[in-house]
């Protein structure tokens, strides 16, 4: 875990705490798939069933497909929290990002990166099916640099 995103786990916990202590044992966390090769953490991890992604939509998919299916199966509310992971502003991902912009007819950003999204939406899409409740989501950034 980067060091900038201690204190956004920690305000995580705290507030599903407040809200009902079991959502701390009901929270599932996406991760980068490395992760889970982890000796004792990544087997601990695979225990909590938390979503272990590729970063290739096809394969990821199939891991958000199978765990939505899994969750929803326990009858027990559930959260997922999305880390955006890996993506650090260099000059190769900020070319990745002009290309996308230019063909998709964005504007050109300099100091930021445009998101990847196609696992946000099929995961929610996902989500939504049979689903009679609100969705709720929070996007939080710890940290911004200087250019």
């Amino acid at each position: 875990m980067k060091v900038e995103f201690r204190l956004d786990w920690m305000y995580m916990w705290s507030a599903l705490y407040q809200m009902n202590p079991w959502l701390i044992t009901s929270n599932k966390i996406s991760l980068k798939a490395q992760l889970q090769s982890l000796p004792g953490a990544g087997f601990g991890m695979s225990a909590a069933h938390y979503l272990f992604l590729q970063r290739n939509m096809e394969k990821d998919a199939v891991t958000f497909d199978s765990a939505i299916e899994y969750y929803r199966g326990m009858d027990n509310n559930y959260q997922l929290l999305l880390f955006p992971e890996g993506t650090d502003k260099s000059p190769w991902t900020t070319t990745k990002s002009q290309e996308y912009a230019k063909k998709h007819g964005l504007k050109q950003l300099k100091h930021l990166l445009y998101p990847r999204v196609a696992g946000f939406h099929h995961l929610l899409t996902k989500m939504r099916e049979g689903l009679s409740q609100d969705i709720h989501y929070l996007a939080s950034f710890s940290r911004f640099s200087k250019p």
